[in-house]
């Protein structure tokens, strides 16, 4: 019983030394393969930096489920060069990623056009990239009414529809537009309504999740704090049998990332909502 307290113990109180070994270690390796790319590197390389830059962090999973992570300083022009890379080496993600960051910031026509590019090559792999490909279309027709045509409005449409029908929150709000302002289709203020709503339902929903992961997180840390110190003054004391009955909470401490959907291929449909979006939902 000892031996097996002693063991716990040591788990505990070096949990979070063992952490910022694993968050130094991803960080080392994430710039000693950056240094070595080369013309022979796979995509899949450039496609991992360039995920790296573009949400400023890395991660990797234990054999225990728990996902560990490193900061990564945001680079969106390091983002771009990697994603453009591994897109000429056929990763769809990178094409889908390159389609919507372009859309999202284009200046000008020609920009967009490059988006609607490379969001067409993966339209039909992603349901959120169909979405963006239906409001980049939505972008382009507003554009230049020198495409606006029976075949560019259906196309829109659809995709647009598509989206919204799995829930994508931009599509539904660009729905919500479209039938307000009757300029592609038939004014329907009800029709309206029922998108726009639904986007505001989903946003709410969206949001209170992320405040639960963000506490959850939040509480795993400061318990993980709170279960080290407590084990180094148990230690300290002797008091060995009070401290296994402390660790009938332990279940609570570790918050396993495996219990979330990160695994699962998502583009910028699964990030959090911006203000911006926030302000188009009707929230803000």
């Amino acid at each position: 019983m000892r031996i097996i307290s002693f063991t716990l113990i040591l788990v505990l109180s070096n949990l979070s030394f063992c952490k910022s070994i694993i968050e130094k270690r991803l960080e080392k390796n994430f710039y000693k393969i950056e240094n070595k790319i080369s013309s022979k590197t796979d995509g899949s390389v450039y496609e991992t930096l360039g995920l790296g830059y573009l949400n400023g962090y890395i991660y990797f999973d234990d054999k225990t489920g728990f996902r560990h992570f490193a900061i990564i300083p945001k680079d969106i022009k390091k983002a771009k060069l990697y994603l453009s890379k591994a897109d000429e080496k056929g990763k769809e993600l990178s094409s889908a990623l390159l389609g919507i960051i372009l859309r999202r910031d284009f200046k000008n026509e020609k920009e967009l056009d490059k988006s609607i590019e490379y969001l067409l090559k993966v339209k039909d792999k992603f349901y959120d990239v169909s979405g963006e490909y239906g409001l980049a279309l939505h972008q382009k027709l507003r554009w230049n009414k020198q495409n606006l045509n029976k075949e560019n409005i259906q196309e829109m449409m659809s995709h647009l529809n598509l989206a919204a029908y799995r829930g994508y929150l931009p599509a539904l709000n660009s729905l919500g537009q479209i039938y307000r302002e009757g300029f592609f289709v038939k004014k329907d203020i009800k029709k309206s309504e029922i998108f726009t709503k639904e986007a505001t339902r989903l946003a709410k929903n969206k949001i209170e999740k992320q405040k639960k992961i963000s506490k959850a997180i939040d509480d795993s840390r400061q318990r993980i704090k709170e279960y080290s110190k407590l084990s180094k003054e148990e230690s300290r004391k002797g008091k060995m049998l009070s401290f296994i009955v402390s660790l009938g909470l332990i279940a609570s401490v570790s918050f396993s990332y495996s219990s979330q959907n990160f695994s699962s291929v998502c583009t910028v449909g699964c990030s959090p909502p911006s203000v911006i979006d926030l302000l188009n939902w009707g929230i803000l």
